[in-house]
């Protein structure tokens, strides 16, 4: 008995490290051909999409991060792979919804 109480209590305290993975990464600035773009991982968290979904797959790291191109992504790269207009909006339209609006 007293072995199933300390599994569910390690278990208990071991979620909010779960959790937390899934919604930490804060926002991270990334380079393409038309203008710097902010990432918000913890929006994109608040809507389900979890961190494997992303890496190491599409992106790795800020360091080894390249520039990616509206046409590559247009392509299916990069934020392209899920901005395609299926699941989420594309990347061919909405423009000012990832870069900043021009001052």
């Amino acid at each position: 008995m007293k072995s199933i109480v300390f599994i569910l209590l390690a278990m208990l305290m071991s979620l909010p490290m779960v959790i937390g993975a899934q919604t930490t990464g804060g926002d991270v600035t990334m380079p393409s051909d038309s203008g710097n773009v902010v990432f918000s991982h913890d929006k994109h968290a608040a809507k389900g999409v979890t961190c494997e979904q992303c890496h190491p797959g599409l992106y790795t790291t800020i360091k080894d991060h390249k520039v990616v191109t509206m046409e590559e992504m247009g392509e299916g790269l990069s934020c392209g792979k899920c901005h395609n207009g299926n699941p989420v909006f594309s990347v061919k339209k909405n423009c000012f919804t990832c870069h900043a609006k021009p001052e």
